[in-house]
């Protein structure tokens, strides 16, 4: 949830004419990493779980990107984006333990 937020504070930095391109995917990507592990969670089977992780997994990695092309094309400073990539590391962190956890190799 303190990703989504972060997330939503970079997408409000980026120009009006982004609202419904590059903001809107940000907010995509972040809502959709809290919403898959929660409907994860809420299925039967260890299998099924890990499977909506690896998809949060796949949205913080998209996240992660669109943040960098926000920087690169210099829509945002890369200042304003320093929690949302830290926090990004973290998820991906939590998420790949967590699947380990669930699916070992």
């Amino acid at each position: 949830m303190r990703l989504a937020n972060a997330s939503y504070a970079v997408a409000r930095t980026l120009p009006d004419e982004e609202r419904c391109g590059l903001a809107a995917q940000i907010r995509g990507a972040a809502v959709s990493i809290a919403a898959n592990i929660a409907e994860g969670k809420g299925r039967r089977t260890k299998a099924d779980f890990a499977r909506f992780l690896a998809i949060a997994r796949g949205s913080a990695r998209e996240l992660d990107t669109l943040v960098d092309i926000a920087v690169d094309c210099g829509m945002t400073k890369a200042q304003s984006t320093r929690e949302a990539k830290q926090l990004v590391l973290e998820v991906l962190s939590m998420l790949t333990v967590m699947l380990r956890h669930l699916a070992p190799l």
